[in-house]
């Protein structure tokens, strides 16, 4: 498909290249295009849900072992390292990715609004339903994971107790999510003035880790400070 895609983009003039393809004229009058390997919407809301899934599963592994509701499943996966951090490396952008199968926007007074990420996705349709019903499930999952994983760096942290602070991390958590609301609402139509209110957050978080001493670690501390800047 994407070599039939570039053998005739080379043989069409440059007006007659889609809209969502990046061009530059050739040698003999006609565009060469270059094909951005951009994901599809639906298998990046499938990598959103992956994190979301082994959650699950631990809360299904962990209350199978009680033999009712339990979270020490969760709890217990919070403590591994090597789950930890990937994890907390991709919140944002799961968090970004569920809330924008919510967001409809409208192209013209005259077509029916669609997905802003999608727009060949449109809302109120049996897909974008299933879409939402998903996406809101997952968040409530992932919630569920923030918040055990803030209790285990904070309250209940082993060997050393309160290893980092109960408020610092409560509010750089709740600042992620607030950072993946606004920019999967208005990134697309709003860009610069996201990126401001972005900005200005990370650099208020970065301030605010000057006076709460976000861990007992102060090399932790500057580093954190560190990349909230440079961020």
């Amino acid at each position: 498909m994407l070599f039939n895609l570039r053998s005739n983009c080379s043989q069409r003039p440059c007006s007659q290249q889609p809209k969502d393809k990046h061009t530059k004229l050739g040698a003999r009058g006609f565009c060469t295009c270059v094909v951005e390997m951009k994901a599809n919407f639906r298998l990046k809301m499938c990598l959103a849900f992956g994190p979301i899934c082994v959650v699950l599963g631990a809360l299904c592994v962990g209350s199978l072992k009680k033999h009712a509701w339990s979270l020490q499943g969760v709890k217990g996966l919070a403590g591994v390292r090597v789950v930890q951090v990937p994890f907390d490396a991709m919140s944002l952008a799961i968090m970004k990715k569920l809330f924008s199968a919510s967001i409809c926007s409208f192209s013209s007074s005259t077509t029916r609004p669609h997905l802003a990420v999608a727009k060949d996705i449109q809302c109120m349709s049996a897909e974008h339903w299933l879409l939402v019903g998903g996406s809101w499930a997952g968040l409530v999952t992932w919630y569920v994971w923030l918040v055990l994983s803030i209790r285990r760096k904070s309250v209940d942290s082993q060997p050393i107790s309160n290893l980092h602070d109960f408020v610092f991390t409560v509010t750089l958590t709740h600042a992620k999510l607030a950072l993946g609301v606004i920019s999967a609402a208005y990134s697309d139509n709003y860009p610069d003035s996201t990126l401001l209110f972005n900005m200005t957050v990370l650099f208020a978080l970065a301030e605010l880790g000057r006076y709460l001493k976000p861990s007992r670690i102060s090399l932790v501390n500057v580093l954190l400070r560190s990349g909230l800047r440079v961020a």
